[in-house]
């Protein structure tokens, strides 16, 4: 008899995700079985279908796996004799899974060992290693395809399950930011800048370990200390593994933040790794303004109108309207990123940012127009005074338009958002990130030790 299940509701999260994952320990041969499970389907993955490299890793994380099963099976009085000969049978033949028809064979041994097994126990590993979470939200886990109540994005992420881990925990930052440039910073002077990603650990980060989200694989906001001037860029691989080249043209003076939202391979969560920009001017101060949540820009009047008041940590229904200047609605957005507009928001402490997309029923095609009317669900997790700007595309061309919104204090955030820069964690500390503006190249910037700034780099 097989003790200490777990129902398969408790294993899989609630349907719409909005309780967290449960803490109770998972029997070991559940979380076994779970974890054989996602590394064979990742095994079989085709290559460009998100897996990068993974199959040698997921072979002996299942060897590890079966190996769990053994000892497991090796406990129960008496031990069962088919299982564990079943399951050797099974290690000898997990290194034949890359040659041809070695799958199938071994996919029929898998088959004969399930039999083996409760039904009950094989019901909960397939519900356990069926788990997704919001790549955005990472706490709100539930089926796939399901939409997240924050931000109304798929759970598409599989909650990645290792043998150690006894729960669904949530993964932990692992991408550092520093951006060096050319030269200092002068308001309407291009400069070129060099984004280094590296984990916590100090290797970089190539692209192969980041996903392609919205069409790019780093979308780097960067925001003046007034939080007047917005810049969206998407930095390009250099020569040196894990540094990015972009440029942008500064229209204000002072420090700028930059945040580079990325989404690693390894978590399949999204990340805000936040660095900043010194600079020799001073910002313009920022001001704190009424709401403003109408806005014309270009000959084009947008407006953003909410379902109910928004508070912290609690998300609304918005949707975005877009009309001409005799009123009639303008339907000829055209796709950006693979969007028909991109809402981006900076709260007044300088540390948060915020990327939200309207909501999509299918990937759009080039030639697909949108508007009048953009349905999205806003979420923020700090109350606070937050810049708005919504970017949207026209023959061919970027247009940024500016709002303003004040967010009173509703739900507090949760640990992963408290600890995320696109939820505002406080009084950030520099030194973490590395800044230097210098003129040589960037190889000897890398070769030569990163300047180690106390100050909080506060564009104020």
């Amino acid at each position: 008899m097989i003790l200490g299940l777990i129902s398969p509701l408790a294993a899989a999260g609630t349907l719409n995700g909005e309780v967290p994952p449960v803490s109770q320990p998972i029997p070991a041969v559940v979380n076994a079985w779970g974890v054989l499970y996602q590394a064979r389907q990742r095994t079989e993955q085709p290559v460009g279908q998100g897996q990068t490299g993974e199959t040698h890793e997921d072979l002996l994380l299942a060897e590890s796996a079966l190996r769990v099963l053994l000892a497991e099976n090796g406990k129960a009085v008496p031990a069962n004799i088919q299982i564990a000969t079943h399951l050797q049978n099974l290690i000898q033949q997990n290194a034949t899974l890359l040659e041809p028809g070695g799958s199938n064979v071994q996919e029929k041994g898998y088959s004969d060992l399930e039999k083996l097994y409760d039904p009950r126990l094989i019901e909960q590993a397939r519900a356990l290693a069926n788990q997704y979470r919001c790549a955005m939200h990472p706490e709100v886990v539930g089926s796939k395809g399901t939409s997240c109540p924050r931000c109304g994005m798929p759970l598409n992420s599989q909650v990645r399950l290792t043998l150690e881990a006894t729960n669904t925990a949530i993964p932990a930052r692992m991408v550092k930011a520093r951006v060096q440039i050319d030269a200092p910073l002068q308001v309407g002077v291009r400069v070129m800048g060099h984004l280094a990603l590296t984990s916590l650990g100090g290797e970089p980060i190539t692209p192969d370990q980041l996903r392609e989200v919205h069409t790019r694989k780093i979308h780097l906001l960067i925001i003046d200390g007034s939080l007047t001037d917005y810049h969206h860029e998407h930095p390009i691989p250099s020569a040196i593994p894990g540094c990015y080249d972009f440029s942008f043209t500064p229209q204000k003076p002072g420090t700028y933040r930059v945040w580079a939202d990325v989404q690693p391979v390894a978590t399949d969560v999204q990340e805000f790794a936040m660095t900043v920009i010194p600079a020799d001017t001073r910002a313009e101060p920022l001001r704190i303004e009424p709401d403003c949540l109408t806005n014309t820009v270009n000959g084009l009047h947008y407006t953003i109108e909410f379902e109910q008041p928004v508070k912290s940590g609690e998300p609304v229904q918005a949707t975005l309207h877009v009309t001409q200047a005799d009123g009639s609605g303008y339907g000829q957005l055209e796709p950006i990123m693979g969007a028909f507009a991109h809402i981006v928001g900076f709260r007044d402490d300088r540390t948060s940012a915020l990327h939200i997309h309207p909501e999509l029923a299918r990937p759009l095609h080039p030639n697909d127009r949108g508007g009048p009317d953009l349905r999205f669900r806003f979420y923020a997790a700090k109350p606070g005074f937050y810049r708005l700007f919504v970017q949207v595309q026209r023959n061919g061309q970027s247009e940024f338009v500016p709002f303003a919104l004040n967010i009173p204090l509703g739900k507090m955030p949760s640990e992963w958002e408290k600890n995320n820069c696109s939820s505002g964690k406080s009084s950030p500390t520099v030194f973490d990130y590395g800044i230097r503006i210098t003129k040589t190249t960037l190889r000897q910037q890398r070769a030569r030790a990163a300047h180690r700034c106390k100050d909080d780099g506060n564009p104020s």
